[in-house]
């Protein structure tokens, strides 16, 4: 049994005001400045510190039974249970979507609401008034199974099937806690003559009452049942040993998430031929409201083949390739737009959250064919090893010096290409206040230029793609286009020199070669296709291993004396 207390403290520093001079009152900008005339100025109203505090305690158990000499299984299960975050201050806040009213934890908070927020236009009131729980969220548990076993079907270790199960949640600690709201606010102030004399001049230029700000506001709201989201996981594998140190795996492997977070606009109006207009909004007094709830699923596949020798006689080799498919209904995911994020603020914004259906597709990060070569080898030349062991000719001494002494590593990867988004930006053919999104795609049309690959040419026809027509959303999918397939060698020699008079020393120098063969390693278009370079590749892979992304041929060159 172990539980876990997170805190994270953060200080919001006061505003002490912005002035900006425009020589509204002298013709002079400075001379406004000297005689203490701002023209218009604003101020921050900051609350207190915000002290996040969430409690997560968990238990497990897990025990192994050896059923018989050659079958083992493992079994566990799992018990998590997250409280809901809070500031310690008590000065945290909701909003609810059936009222249209922003709910806080307590009177002490709704007596802190700050003063110049308008709460005619839009209500603070107790949660415990619309069944909101004390910390404005519930808590959660879940209990997770795991299950592993190793067989030996022929009672050697010549042929071994092995396979597992689990459940794991997600951590999202302070997600969701939202402690801005009414309790900070910002008041803008523009400056002008009454009676011959300005309104508001220096050393005290700001009202000493706050008056309440009339325009429309931004706010947050998080589902009262956000919790953590949960990945299942499972894997199947045969190992065969084919020669003597040989061996081939071959394993399936799954896991799918579900109830991840996901954000979207919830001040969003339908898509409709009518233009935009602050009216049409579900909450005509706010401008967006970041909803966060659960709701997001992936899943990933693969099948996954091996070949290896392990690390004997100076020589390892590891030849892996994989065929594999992804999955999500949050947009994708990958190099470019529309991308699953870390966390829930941070993006995993849905195009339009009224038809989660337009959000399925692959996810850009999975290529389906990757292809991965791992080696190590030592020369068998010199001291202690097969060939120039021992040495009696001056000549066959040097020669074992020279010879001697070397090896190297390498890697070699090739996978088919990245999966990505054609998009355009600076229209809303919706109405709906977004100036970007998914193009129709026009039927009948070569998609791919055939150009040769490079970052000068247009890499995908973006004429087979149009804005949507007013009060449509586009048809293309998510990841729908494919780039090219890329590959990059890398090569590191080293070399072991023994040091006289110095036991057991050796001087080791050699380089770190990436991109060795100087491949241009292009990555996926933007997709943008309202301008050229959109359509273009980037001359700089998306790393996804670190195998990958050292762009142009680069070497380092070192030396150590280890001993």
């Amino acid at each position: 049994m172990s539980g876990i207390k997170s805190l994270l403290d953060t200080e919001f520093n006061p505003g002490f005001g912005s002035f900006r001079f425009d020589g509204r009152f002298t013709g002079e900008s400075f001379a406004d400045f000297l005689l203490g005339l701002p023209g218009n100025f604003d101020r921050s109203l900051a609350r207190p510190a915000v002290a996040r505090r969430i409690w997560e305690y968990g238990a497990f158990a897990q025990d192994d039974w050896r059923v018989s000499p050659n079958l083992n299984i493992s079994f566990g299960l799992r018990w998590d249970h997250f409280t809901a975050p809070y500031d310690k201050n008590r000065l945290y806040y909701n909003f609810d979507l059936a009222t249209g009213k922003i709910v806080v934890p307590n009177q002490f908070a709704l007596d802190r609401v700050n003063p110049v927020f308008n709460t005619n236009l839009i209500p603070v009131v107790l949660g415990s008034s619309l069944g909101y729980p004390e910390k404005l969220r519930s808590a959660s548990s879940r209990y997770l199974p795991r299950f592993g076993f190793a067989y030996r079907p022929l009672g050697t270790s010549s042929l071994v099937v092995r396979g597992g199960f689990g459940i794991y949640n997600g951590a999202l600690r302070f997600a969701g806690l939202q402690f801005a709201g009414p309790f900070t606010a910002s008041e803008s102030f523009v400056n002008q003559l009454v009676s011959s004399a300005p309104l508001y001049s220096w050393p005290n230029p700001f009202p000493a009452a706050a008056g309440r700000s009339p325009t429309a506001a931004t706010g947050d709201s998080v589902s009262r049942d956000f919790r953590p989201e949960y990945t299942q996981t499972w894997n199947l594998s045969v190992e065969k040993e084919v020669l003597k140190n040989w061996g081939i795996r071959a394993t399936y492997m799954g896991n799918q998430s579900h109830q991840f977070p996901i954000a979207f606009d919830a001040n969003t109006p339908l898509v409709s031929t009518q233009p935009f207009a602050q009216a049409r909004r579900p909450y005509p007094a706010f401008q967006t409201i970041t909803r966060i709830e659960n709701g997001g699923n992936d899943r990933y596949n693969a099948l996954q083949l091996v070949f290896h020798h392990p690390y004997r006689n100076g020589f390892y080799f590891e030849l892996g390739y994989t065929e594999q498919r992804g999955w999500t209904d949050v947009g994708g995911g990958g190099p470019t737009g529309f991308q699953r994020e870390s966390g829930p603020q941070a993006g995993i914004v849905l195009d339009y959250a009224y038809d989660r259906a337009r959000e399925k597709g692959r996810m850009g990060v999975w290529p389906d064919h990757d292809l991965l070569m791992n080696w190590a080898y030592e020369l068998p030349f010199g001291p202690k090893k097969r060939f120039l062991s021992t040495t009696t000719s001056p000549g066959k001494w040097l020669l074992a010096r020279i010879v001697g002494g070397w090896s190297a590593t390498g890697t070699f990867n090739w996978h088919s290409g990245y999966f990505f988004t054609p998009r355009y930006t600076g229209f809303d053919p919706g109405n709906i206040n977004q100036f970007s999104g998914r193009p129709d795609v026009v039927p009948g049309c070569q998609v791919y230029t055939g150009a040769p690959k490079g970052d000068t040419a247009e890499y995908f026809n973006r004429s087979c793609f149009k804005i949507p027509a007013s009060g449509t959303l586009g048809n293309a999918g998510v990841n729908s286009l494919v780039s090219p397939g890329q590959w990059m060698l890398n090569l590191s020699p080293f070399k072991e020199v023994s040091i006289p008079r110095w036991e057991g020393a050796k001087l080791r120098i050699g380089a770190n070669i990436s991109n060795i063969l100087n491949h241009a390693p292009y990555g996926p278009p933007s997709g943008l296709i309202t301008t050229p370079a959109g359509a273009r590749l980037t001359n700089y892979i998306f790393t996804r291993r670190g195998t990958e992304g050292q762009g142009q041929r680069n070497m380092i060159v070192m030396a150590s004396i280890n001993f």
